[in-house]
Formats: structure tokens, C-alpha cells, sequence
């Protein structure tokens, strides 16, 4: 059976092999962490000869984790989003993508780009898509899944009897 804090250290090696270095983590999974670190550290040699020594801490190659944020308190209406509970789900949608460009904890990451690409086609859809970063081309037309993987896309929808704006 696979303990938590195997499963936790399994992610960590496979996020180290594809060249993760940092990872972001808020204060409830850092506690969460904590917990993990805190059952493992009672386990004994003598009650636990299965599991798997730890994985040294000291390496130049290991992930960090750092924190995000300095405050246990909960979010603020500045740092969290809210979803309105007014208004289409169209309006909705605008609102969220409207507080999504000036989020401020996103802001301060600096990594996003200045063009927002955030969705578009049905809000009624049975079926939902989430993509990765958006390219040179998604930024452009701010749309996402467009260029050649958007075509396949397109393609792939049509042979299953569905257009981009069913999705």
C-alpha cells in the first residue's frame, strides 16, 4: 500500500527528472506537509522495514519548496478570486476573466505575459478543455488551442460531430 509520504516523495522525484527546481506551495499544504513529515518521523526502523529511506535534503539538484505567502490568515478579497453570483454565466465569465489579468498574487509571480488568453466557446458545454501556457499564436488571436495543434484540435472535434464553439 502506498503511503502518503511516498506518494508525495514519488511527485518530487518525477517533477526533479523534468527539471523542476521550485516549487510554490500555500500554507495549508505546507502543513499538510508537515503532518506527512511528522507520521513519518514516528515510524521506527524496527516498525517499518519496507519503507524507503529519505531522499537526501542537502542536494545542489533537490527541488526547493517555497512558500507562498508569509500569513496563515485566509485569502483577502485582494488576493483570492470570486466567482459572482449575479449576472449571465457569460457576465460571469467576463468578470472572472477581468479579476483573473489583474490578480494580484499572479502579478506578482512575474511570469505572466502582458496578453491574456483565457477562454472562449460555450459556457453551457458538456465539455471543458484546459490547455497549457498559451504560444506565440494563442497569444495573438487571444484564443487558445490555435495554429497547428488548434486545426487538430478542430479536426478531432469534427470527427466526433461537435464544432469549436459546442466546447
Amino acid at each position: 500500500m502506498l503511503r502518503a509520504v511516498d506518494a508525495v516523495i514519488e511527485f518530487l522525484e518525477a517533477e526533479q527528472a523534468r527539471g523542476v527546481t521550485h516549487l510554490l506551495l500555500e500554507e495549508d499544504a505546507r502543513e499538510g506537509l508537515r503532518k506527512i513529515y511528522r507520521a513519518a518521523a514516528r515510524q521506527t526502523p524496527a516498525t517499518d522495514k519496507s519503507s524507503p529511506k529519505p531522499a537526501p535534503t542537502s542536494s545542489a539538484h533537490s527541488p526547493s519548496i517555497q512558500a507562498a505567502g508569509k500569513s496563515t490568515r485566509p485569502p483577502t478579497a485582494q488576493t483570492a478570486l470570486s466567482i459572482p453570483s449575479h449576472g449571465s454565466k457569460i457576465e460571469r465569465l467576463a468578470a472572472l476573466r477581468e479579476q483573473a489579468a489583474n490578480w494580484p498574487p499572479a502579478r506578482a509571480l512575474g511570469t505572466l505575459r502582458p496578453t491574456m488568453v483565457f477562454s472562449t466557446g460555450n459556457p453551457d458545454a458538456a465539455i471543458m478543455l484546459v490547455g497549457e501556457a498559451p504560444g506565440h499564436e494563442e497569444e495573438r488571436k487571444k484564443e487558445p488551442f490555435t495554429g497547428p495543434a488548434g486545426q487538430k484540435l478542430n479536426d478531432i472535434l469534427k470527427a466526433m460531430g461537435l464544432a469549436r464553439d459546442d466546447v
